[in-house]
């Protein structure tokens, strides 16, 4: 995983490269990708990327650190990594090697769903996307006038208005996401939150602790608790590093985390705090400190109340 300093460089020689060109896309809402027929103007696109170079300026000035979307809890200044498994078709299509195929060019902004806006050249390059929203376009059956020569006049088709804000980037390979609501709001990520935190559910059954892990697929409604387990359960986690009697006497000699423990030695579920503590004892969420002997939540820095 780059680095933020590295992060930065990477897409400054891209924006600064002579031959730094952009080509933009349009996703459909059928799924299906085609070519937003640009004029051949090179003011034009001097002017489009400038813009984003801006914006990305903007969003990566006081950028302090990279992490990964499973892991993430909303940190001013901070950038996401997209590391789940599965991705949603915007990223998809992103992944794809769109530049080097055929396709077909459009001058139609309606069924729009975003645009996919490729920056650089073959050896570097960005792909950015952007959502449409349908308040971006003014269509014709509204009277518009436009300037022609300092002449004003009707405009005869669909104005659609431009701005540099998007949503997430792919560099490398690696999709980069720096505001988490914005994706969670367009992308449908919740699905995908759920799959793969099911994946994870079925991982702790795997040890054969808890007495019930329905419970834990209940609370999977909700995208926090899914991102939480996916972070608990995925590679070089507590489950791959600890056995199940040694986080067997970890809770029971700790019973103020509201776990309780069956006949049978297995872990009971039945408050939504003890759900929320075990959740919190996989991802090491609960640390004592070795100067004051206090319990503390490691994010929050707050001493954990029973």
């Amino acid at each position: 995983m780059l680095n933020v300093e590295e992060l930065n460089n990477k897409i400054k020689n891209i924006f600064e490269n002579e031959i730094t060109g952009i080509n933009i896309y349009v996703l459909m809402k059928n799924n299906e990708l085609k070519k937003l027929n640009l004029i051949d103007d090179q003011e034009m696109e001097n002017d489009l990327i400038k813009g984003f170079k801006e914006s990305f300026h903007q969003k990566l000035k006081e950028l302090e650190k990279i992490d990964k979307y499973s892991e993430a809890d909303k940190i001013e200044n901070h950038i996401y990594l997209y590391d789940l498994a599965n991705k949603p078709i915007q990223m998809e299509k992103m992944l794809e090697d769109f530049s080097s195929q055929e396709i077909e060019t459009t001058t139609d902004f309606l069924d729009i769903e975003g645009f996919l806006i490729l920056i650089g050249s073959e050896i570097q390059k960005i792909v950015i996307y952007k959502k449409y929203y349908a308040i971006n376009l003014l269509k014709k059956d509204k009277f518009l006038f436009m300037n022609i020569n300092d002449r004003i006049t009707k405009a005869d088709s669909e104005v659609l208005r431009f701005d540099f804000n998007f949503e997430f980037f792919l560099l490398e390979n690696n999709i980069y996401i720096p505001n988490i609501d914005k994706l969670e709001k367009i992308c449908k990520i919740y699905d995908i939150l759920k799959k793969e935190a099911s994946n994870g559910i079925k991982k702790i059954e795997e040890i054969n602790i808890l007495e019930n892990t329905s419970v834990l697929l209940e609370e999977l409604e909700k995208s926090s608790f899914a991102k939480k387990v996916i972070k608990a359960c995925g590679e070089n986690g507590i489950l791959d590093n600890i056995n199940k009697e040694k986080l067997l006497k970890y809770v029971k000699d700790n019973p103020h985390y509201s776990i309780k423990v069956n006949t049978q030695n297995k872990l009971i579920l039945n408050t939504k705090k003890a759900i929320q503590n075990f959740i919190k004892i996989l991802n090491e969420e609960i640390l004592i400190s070795k100067l004051t002997n206090t319990e503390y939540e490691v994010h929050s820095k707050n001493k954990f109340t029973e």
